[in-house]
């Protein structure tokens, strides 16, 4: 059985969960937190599956210290939008799954159920938005014009 761990400030939204996992064979919910509490509840629970709500507090540098201090927890971010920056960045940062919180409990229990089974899961709008931004390379100008505006030569100057 996998246990799963919720980093939500919402208890009325966990025990919700809870409920919903009860009747789910393989899975367990352990417990809730908000994410002032989550480091003493990771080392209390040390569960298999964080579930991640990715709320403005959520941060790509806490995660990647999130990950190192769970290297064995599978991350799935919780979020209300997709994005292939929050893609791009959470695959480098080893995360698992993300699933949009509009979407049925059902597929969110799916989702977690793969996850258990060491598969990843990710909205395939967001897999194909992420396929399709490989596929573009900068030109030699191009790759110049964003080197100069990243040292901060915005102001159109520089563009003959």
């Amino acid at each position: 059985m996998a246990t799963v761990m919720l980093c939500a400030d919402d208890p009325i939204l966990a025990e919700k969960l809870r409920q919903i996992l009860n009747s789910v064979s393989g899975l367990d919910l352990v417990d809730y937190c908000g994410l002032a509490d989550l480091p003493g509840h990771i080392e209390t629970f040390h569960p298999d599956i964080l579930l991640v709500e990715m709320t403005p507090d959520v941060t790509f540098p806490m995660l990647s210290g999130l990950r190192k201090v769970v290297p064995t927890s599978s991350i799935v971010l919780w979020v209300h939008a997709t994005s292939i920056e929050i893609g791009m960045q959470s695959t480098s940062l080893g995360i698992r799954g993300i699933i949009r919180r509009t979407l049925p409990m059902e597929t969110l229990v799916r989702c977690l159920l793969r996850v258990s089974e060491g598969e990843l899961w990710f909205d395939k709008s967001l897999t194909d938005s992420i396929m399709t931004a490989g596929n573009y390379s900068l030109t030699c100008r191009e790759d110049q014009l964003v080197t100069l505006l990243t040292q901060g030569y915005g102001d159109g100057s520089f563009v003959n």
